[in-house]
């Protein structure tokens, strides 16, 4: 407890505790009373602090006595926020089998409700399990990607000038990588975006999907055009970031190397995923 809030009167994110696991071995079949006062103790200790605590049953090849311990747990009114099972990796049971890993995908969800907004990012680049909890985050910095983008785009600004959106594209496939857990060069992340929407793509793709609206706005002018302009360029952004975390998605899964990237590979299947996401976009 004294580092507990030694770290929180620096008012340092980076110098906090913003979690406690408590880890019971669940091949050990039992849960010590000791184990339960202490925990007792600390829950009310924490009052004041109040970091979450979440007890990791590990180990846990029966998930039938996992259960059984985890209900114990639940029943002792403990003020912990979750008992999570884990086996962290596959376990091969002499003459039964292996037991396939679980629990840790679940931990990694519950770590992020736990945890403050400005840690997520953190979380997502260090955790190697959740696939999907990458993806969630990552979207949700499409989304915002796609604001800043239609923001711009709402000048309006003339087509050839799509080109001033690429910074806000550039800093969202940054912010995918670092949740994705990779490092990129931002010159590579440029080439592919370049690669993508080509020498005054935008613009091509732009008058695309402006030509699409148009037909359901007669008579558009200055002022449609321009609420046109930032529809187009959210859009882009959105097709851009949702191929890129497609990109990322084969990387995490050993289908693609991140050296990939820089080359005519990358290029090519980061476009093809792109005018993918531009159709459905439409």
């Amino acid at each position: 407890m004294d580092t507990i809030s030694k770290g929180l009167a620096t008012q340092d994110i980076n110098k906090a505790i913003h979690c406690i696991w408590y880890c019971i071995n669940t091949a050990s079949n039992r849960i010590e009373p000791e184990e339960i006062e202490w925990l007792r103790e600390l829950s009310i200790d924490n009052q004041l602090t109040q970091v979450p605590i979440i007890v990791v049953l590990t180990q846990s090849f029966s998930k039938k006595k996992a259960q059984e311990m985890k209900q114990i747990l639940l029943n002792e009114n403990l003020d912990i926020i979750q008992v999570i099972p884990v086996l962290a990796e596959d376990y091969e049971i002499e003459d039964l089998g292996v037991a396939k890993a679980y629990g840790l995908d679940v931990l990694i969800k519950v770590m992020g409700e736990a945890l403050p907004e400005e840690l997520m990012d953190t979380l997502q680049h260090v955790q190697i399990v959740c696939l999907e909890e990458k993806k969630r985050l990552a979207q949700a910095a499409v989304a915002t990607a796609a604001v800043a983008a239609a923001g711009e785009g709402a000048a309006p600004i003339p087509f050839s000038d799509c080109v001033f959106l690429i910074p806000t594209q550039v800093g969202m496939i940054a912010s995918i990588t670092v949740i994705f857990g990779f490092d990129v060069n931002k010159s590579i992340i440029t080439a592919l975006l370049s690669s993508s929407i080509g020498a005054g793509g935008a613009t091509l793709l732009g008058k695309t999907v402006v030509t699409n609206i148009l037909k359901f706005i007669p008579g558009a002018g200055t002022v449609v055009g321009g609420a046109i302009s930032a529809g187009t360029a959210g859009v882009i952004t959105v097709a851009l970031g949702e191929a890129y975390i497609g990109i990322m998605e084969l990387v995490f899964k050993g289908e693609m190397s991140i050296d990939d990237l820089g080359t005519k590979k990358g290029k090519e299947t980061m476009t093809a995923l792109f005018k993918e996401q531009l159709k459905k976009e439409r």
